[in-house]
């Protein structure tokens, strides 16, 4: 399937969302979300409680590799008691999710809890970036300034002088 984009607001963040396919051979799996990753600020892997497949497990290795922030979210827990084993979350190498029935609109709300402080994050980063591309803009900008002063100096060379 392809890859689905869309926005989303929780609790006053707004932000946009890119689900990428999720059961398909692994190149074809990797790729969509490698592609997203360049837009993104973080990664929301979500799981199906109750259907943990081989293809979670390779993008689970995959993010876990590529140490771009990302957060568990376990889908479809219509009922509080369906959780993911211990064995699980350490195949898909998490020590925590969060529990979420998307159908029921449970649990929707506390993502907020974990998008909320990497989205800050990013927005920090984001400014540091530009703040250190405007400096560079203006030593450039110094440094040109700078050139066309020496350049202007009068040229000549000879410094005269005789004696």
């Amino acid at each position: 399937r392809d890859v689905i984009e869309g926005t989303a607001k929780i609790l006053g963040l707004e932000f946009t969302v890119i689900d990428t396919p999720g059961t398909v051979a692994e190149k074809q799996l990797i790729a969509p979300a490698r592609k997203a990753m360049k837009t993104a600020d973080m990664c929301l892997f979500v799981v199906d409680v109750g259907n943990l497949t081989e293809d979670d497990l390779i993008m689970s290795r995959f993010l876990a590799k590529s140490g771009f922030p990302t957060a568990l979210i376990v889908n479809k827990c219509d009922q509080l008691d369906k959780h993911l084993t211990d064995a699980q979350m350490e195949a898909l190498g998490y020590k925590t999710g969060w529990y979420v029935s998307a159908r029921q609109k449970r649990g929707l709300q506390g993502i907020h809890t974990v998008v909320h402080p990497i989205h800050l994050a990013a927005e920090r980063r984001r400014a540091v970036v530009q703040l250190i591309e405007q400096q560079q803009k203006n030593d450039r900008h110094d440094d040109d300034d700078d050139d066309s002063v020496r350049g202007s100096s009068g040229g000549g060379g000879g410094g005269g002088g005789g004696g």
